[in-house]
Order: C-alpha cells, then sequence, then structure tokens
C-alpha cells in the first residue's frame, strides 16, 4: 500500500471498528497473536499465509487451497482497497524475509453473497491471486476436511496475531496453540442472541488458550490428521473460558466455495456470488470472457440488538484498535 493512502484507509479501518462497537468483541483482525501458544515449527504449517497490505503489513491469516485460491474471513476482504492486498506463503518470521517466502498481489476478492458484516454470519470468502504459488517443501495446498473429532477432541490454529487481547502484542514469529472443541451449547450461550448455529460455526478455546486479533482468516486445523476444519472469525476478547472462540465451518460452504471458483475461472469479473447456485467442479469450467454482475444477498439482517451491554468486535477491529494506540 502507498503510504499516501495510508490515512484514508484508517479512516476506512476507523469506521469499521466502530460500526462493530455495539456488539460481541473478539474477531480482532488484521497483525494480532495467538494467546497461551508456542512458537511453531517452520514449515509446519505449509497451507497458511499472511494476508497483508503493501508497505504496512500483517493484517490476517488464510488458507491454501490451490496455487491460485486462498481462503480466508469475509470481514478480512476490504473490496476498495483490493489492489494494495498482497498474500504471502512461506512466511515464518514478520521482520524478516524467509527463504522460502513468495509474495503475490492478489487479483480479486469473492464474498460469500448472505455475509453479514454486523453479525458475521457467512464470515468466508476467496482471494484470487495474480500469479501462481509455487509448490514446494513449506508452501503447499491445504486438505480441507469436515471431520472436529480428534483425539480428545483437539484442535489447533496459529497465527502472527495478538498475543494478549487489547494490546499491542502482535507476534513477529508464527506462533500455535491447541484448542479443545467446546460443545455447540457453550458458544449458543455465549453469543446465541447474535445467531450462533453450530451448523455454519465451530465452538472452540479455553481459558488461556485462544486465537486473538490479527489470527483472523486463519485455519482451525484438526489435531489429528491435520486438515483444515474451520476459519478464524470472532468471539469476546481472547483466552476467556466463558466465551469460546467462533470459527466458520467450512465444510458447510464446500458448494459455494467450489462453485464461485468454477464461475471466476469463466468470467472475467465476479465479486459476490450468491448461495444458492449449484455445485460445479472448476475442471469442467470453460474460459469466456463473459462479465457477472454482482449479486447481493436477499437475506435481512438480524433484530436489532444494539441494547446489548456486550460489545461485539472481530479479531480483526480489535488488532485495528491497537494499531490506533501506535501513531
Amino acid at each position: 500500500m502507498c503510504l499516501k493512502n495510508l490515512p484514508s484507509l484508517l479512516c476506512a479501518l476507523t469506521l469499521f471498528t466502530i460500526c462493530h462497537s455495539f456488539k460481541v468483541d473478539r474477531a480482532a483482525g488484521p497483525g494480532t497473536l495467538i494467546v497461551g501458544g508456542s512458537p511453531a515449527a517452520r514449515g509446519e504449517f505449509p497451507w497458511l499465509v499472511s494476508i497483508q497490505l503493501k508497505d504496512f503489513g500483517h493484517i490476517c491469516g488464510g488458507t491454501i487451497l490451490n496455487s491460485e485460491w486462498i481462503l480466508t474471513a469475509a470481514h478480512c476482504m476490504f473490496e476498495e482497497y483490493q489492489s494494495e492486498y498482497q498474500i504471502v506463503a512461506g512466511d515464518h518470521l514478520q521482520n524478516q524475509t524467509d527463504p522460502s517466502e513468495q509474495i503475490v498481489d492478489a487479483e480479486d476478492f469473492f464474498v460469500h453473497g448472505n455475509y453479514d458484516d454486523d453479525y458475521l454470519k457467512n464470515d468466508i470468502g476467496l482471494i484470487r491471486l495474480k500469479s501462481p504459488i509455487k509448490f514446494d517443501d513449506v508452501v503447499k495446498a491445504a486438505k480441507i476436511g469436515d471431520n472436529t473429532t480428534s483425539a480428545e477432541n483437539q484442535l489447533i490454529t496459529a497465527g502472527w496475531g495478538d498475543t494478549e487481547y487489547g494490546t499491542p502484542s502482535s507476534s513477529i514469529q508464527l506462533l500455535k496453540v491447541t484448542v479443545p472443541l467446546r460443545p455447540n451449547a457453550d458458544c449458543d450461550l455465549a453469543y446465541g442472541e447474535f445467531g450462533y448455529t453450530g451448523v455454519r460455526q465451530i465452538c472452540a478455546g479455553i481459558g488461556g488458550k485462544d486465537s486473538c486479533s490479527g489470527d483472523s482468516g486463519g485455519g482451525l486445523i484438526n489435531a489429528g490428521d491435520k486438515t483444515v476444519v474451520g476459519i478464524v472469525s470472532y468471539g469476546i476478547e481472547c483466552g476467556l473460558q466463558a466465551f469460546p472462540g467462533v470459527y466458520t465451518r467450512i465444510s458447510y460452504y464446500h458448494d459455494w466455495i467450489m462453485t464461485t471458483i468454477s464461475k471466476a475461472e469463466s468470467t472475467t469479473t465476479t465479486r459476490r456470488v450468491d448461495s444458492t447456485t449449484t455445485t460445479t467442479s472448476p475442471t469442467d469450467s470453460t474460459k469466456t470472457t463473459t462479465t457477472t454482475s454482482r449479486v447481493e444477498s436477499t437475506t435481512t439482517g438480524p433484530p436489532d440488538n444494539k441494547g446489548s451491554t456486550i460489545a461485539l468486535h472481530t479479531k480483526f477491529a480489535v488488532f485495528l484498535a491497537s494499531i490506533f494506540q501506535m501513531l
């Protein structure tokens, strides 16, 4: 990102934070760390990428689906600043260029047509890359799974996010943390008024161990078979026993992912893709120059909960607050 554009971007991000300040607080967003974690080994999570703004740095995590597509959280994606986004694969230390590091610009954004940025429903999006990522020992595509059950129901998440809630404590080194799968009833209790549902989301975390600001968009991993089953979405603060982390359940959106990729590979421009389309394989698509118009969601939002005493932030928004503390 050109430095001259930084003020306008920060203004936009400020408005994003303010707009979410009346709800729940856990999706802290770009540039934050893992709470209660430990250093990850280089190449331990070869599918994890750092989503960055040019000349600014890390804002979110993402998962490599194939050489040209990245899966992340919708709340990490600001379409008006799409040209400033770059994807860093093979990254490990944020303060130096790793030998395995590959930097690729974003080509286009695809946000779920029914994404609700107030309640973070359908918090999922795809980034198409301008050029393919080259796979090697430390850069690989993820295996996407639907099984959240592993030995003792343990899951793993990793990122460069904050290590402590509410402070500018983002990690230079990639960190990981093991978190337990929690009953949906726990997240129903914590986030029921904001529409939590176990069909579309996963409840995970324990007191002192959690994803946090800046980890948004990264993957939730089955500790047993190492498949990626979720996307870091939101929560209240970080590491609170009563407020587990909420993760987008990838398997629920399998058809949307496949359809979006297939449509994009047969069109020149697509922004939002309706969730009601049927599944087709990307390999069956025919290259054309047709332009697909933007399809917005027709669903209405949840009832007004502005009177709630709970303040909702994405892990992205909490991170932004720490940025402004440093300005």
